[in-house]
């Protein structure tokens, strides 16, 4: 068995992986991978482990890593074992589970330097094929992980606060004891009173009736845009039923009460 890694790529959610008339207008989430080939030069058909481990540096440098297979068309982690016909060539996507220093618990391989393949063939399971981790192979260990851009904004806006809470569909941002959140740049702020209109109708249906006050989070409220955006958002909310509160956060601003914060419907 050998291993090669072919070229380095993005998904980008929600842009990637939908037709052009239902792309989003922001990437929110962007996971980095590995094409690669697993390449089966012997008689038998084999069978190699969905997942495997790499190992680089040595010493105080030393760092190992664990990397999956996923399914580029779901995104989802491949389960089961890669099957590989004899004189045959399987083609697989590689992303990072997570990686760091052995003394932390992280893989180490039986040769530095190496990726380490579990697999096995019609005579059992074999011993693990290795990849040596040269030029070609080094950059496995720099593979960043899946990065939500939500995630970072909901740790920055909405600290001490309950934030990701699923109700089946998407996550809510944050809710409050008076407010569920919806976080969006300024100037999709109409994106987020969609959301938070739908989600707090969705929370109070799921319990027992508790109501709380959409909130929309502007983010990226630093510029001439933002004030533009604002013109346009107050207007549209002057007379908004029910009611709304907006805060508008420059991206120095490390909670909300660093935002500028309006209630809509405007009072008289």
């Amino acid at each position: 068995m050998e291993f090669k890694l072919l070229t380095p790529d993005y998904i980008n959610v929600g842009l990637d992986d939908v037709p052009i008339a239902t792309q989003g207008e922001r990437v929110d989430i962007a996971i980095p991978f590995y094409r690669a080939a697993l390449i089966n030069n012997g008689a038998s058909p084999a069978t190699v482990r969905s997942r495997f481990k790499c190992s680089t540096g040595s010493g105080d440098g030393e760092k190992g890593g664990n990397f999956y297979f996923f399914d580029l068309s779901t995104q989802r982690k491949i389960m089961n074992d890669i099957e590989v016909a004899a004189g045959g060539t399987a083609f697989v996507n590689i992303a990072l589970l997570d990686a760091g220093p052995p003394d932390d618990g992280y893989p180490k391989t039986r040769t530095p330097e190496s990726c380490e393949f579990e697999y096995s063939d019609k005579y059992g399971v074999r011993p693990p094929f290795e990849a040596p981790h040269d030029v070609k192979q080094s950059p496995l260990m720099g593979l960043g992980r899946a990065e939500d851009r939500r995630v970072s904004a909901r740790e920055t806006r909405c600290k001490d606060i309950a934030k990701g809470i699923s109700l089946g569909t998407e996550p809510i941002d944050c809710v409050s004891a008076t407010h569920l959140f919806a976080i969006e740049p300024v100037y999709l702020w109409e994106r987020a009173l969609s959301r938070s209109l739908r989600q707090a109708a969705e929370f109070q249906r799921v319990n027992a009736g508790v109501q709380l006050t959409p909130g929309l989070i502007l983010d990226d409220c630093g510029s001439e845009d933002c004030v533009l955006a604002e013109q346009r958002l107050a207007a549209a909310l002057r007379d908004f039923k029910p009611a709304v509160s907006v805060w508008l956060c420059e991206n120095e601003a490390d909670d909300l009460k660093r935002c500028a914060m309006r209630d809509f419907p405007s009072a008289p």
